[in-house]
């Protein structure tokens, strides 16, 4: 069980979690909201450095701290494709599938990755800091980076 950190510390460190993965793979990661007070944040990561319109697309990705892992409603979201939610013990991924949200095998913005791969690094994060964390997972990261051609 993950526990004596703060609500605000895992949703900072899944943030930058993500902001990292994307840096290593070369991926355009751009933050399309923040909401401290209700810890959720949404990313662009497919649309990520397309020009802006009057009708900007939805988010790839939201990623948010819940008080349950109960499946978010899809009009909660804003019908985002991907959700990373955690609830201070479990981390899981959902999926925009046909209006509602289901936990798929891998990340849509990054599919390589599971959640259970994540929640590992928060698992460290109990005895670790955050920049130590950040480091083993680019570390990781680097190791398994496709070469280029």
């Amino acid at each position: 069980m993950i526990e004596s950190k703060t609500p605000l510390f895992y949703f900072d460190l899944l943030s930058r979690m993500a902001e990292s993965i994307a840096d290593e793979l070369g991926l355009s990661l751009v933050a399309a909201s923040k909401d401290e007070e209700n810890l959720r944040a949404a990313f662009y990561v497919q649309f990520a450095g397309l020009p802006t319109t009057k009708a900007d697309p939805k988010p790839d990705l939201v990623i948010e701290i819940a008080t349950n892992l109960v499946s978010p409603a899809a009009t909660e979201l804003g019908n985002v494709r991907e959700c990373w939610r955690f609830d201070g013990e479990q981390l899981k991924f959902y999926e925009l599938q046909k209006g509602e949200y289901v936990e798929p095998g891998a990340s849509l913005a990054f599919p390589f990755l599971q959640a259970e791969d994540l929640a590992a690094f928060l698992e460290q994060s109990k005895a670790d800091s955050a920049d130590t964390v950040l480091w083993r997972l680019r570390m990781l990261l680097q190791k398994h980076k496709p070469a280029s051609d």
